[in-house]
C-alpha cells in the first residue's frame, strides 16, 4: 500500500495572500501628500501652513490650512492679528486652483481663502482675508491678504 500524499491548496492560498498584499502596498505607493509653508502678508512671523493630498502626481486636495499672526486693523482699537485653522478640505480643480470661504467662532469670524499651485506644484500663492471678531477686538479685519509657500515635505 503506498501512501500518496495529497495536493493541498495551501500554495494557491498563499500566492492569493501575497497578490493581496502586494496591491495594499501598491495602491498608496501613487497617493502621497506634501506640505507648505510661506509668509502672508507684511507681518512679523505671519504666514501660511497647510497639506496636499496627491494621486497620480496630481494635486486632489488642500487639508489643514493655517494662518498665522496676520495683521488686521481693529476698528476704534488700532492692530491685532488673527491665527487660526481653516478646519475644511478644499478641493483643487485642474487649473490647480483651490478656494473656500468659512466662518469660524461661531458664525463671528469670517476667513476667505483662494490659492493656486504652480505646474510643478513646487509652490503654491493665493489671498486670504479674514474679518470679524479675534481675541481681542470685536472687529479686525485684514483686508486681502497675499500669500506664497514653497513646498516643504
Amino acid at each position: 500500500m503506498t501512501l500518496c500524499a495529497r495536493p493541498t491548496r495551501a500554495p494557491v492560498a498563499l500566492l492569493g495572500i501575497a497578490a493581496a498584499i502586494g496591491l495594499a502596498f501598491s495602491a498608496p505607493a501613487s497617493a502621497s501628500t506634501r506640505g507648505y509653508n510661506g509668509p502672508a502678508g507684511s507681518g512679523a512671523h505671519a504666514g501660511v501652513e497647510f497639506g496636499a493630498h496627491f494621486r497620480n502626481g496630481r494635486a486632489r486636495n488642500v487639508y489643514r490650512f493655517e494662518f498665522h499672526n496676520i495683521p488686521a486693523a481693529c476698528q476704534g482699537f488700532g492692530t491685532t492679528a488673527a491665527t487660526d485653522e481653516l478646519g475644511v478640505t478644499m478641493k483643487v480643480n485642474r487649473h490647480r486652483r483651490f478656494s473656500r470661504t468659512r466662518t469660524l467662532n461661531g458664525g463671528r469670524l469670517t476667513v476667505k481663502v483662494a490659492g493656486r499651485f504652480a505646474k510643478d506644484y513646487s509652490k503654491a500663492a493665493g489671498t486670504l482675508r479674514v474679518h470679524g471678531t479675534v481675541p481681542g477686538c470685536p472687529n479686525a479685519d485684514t483686508g486681502v491678504v497675499n500669500w506664497h509657500a514653497p513646498r516643504v515635505s
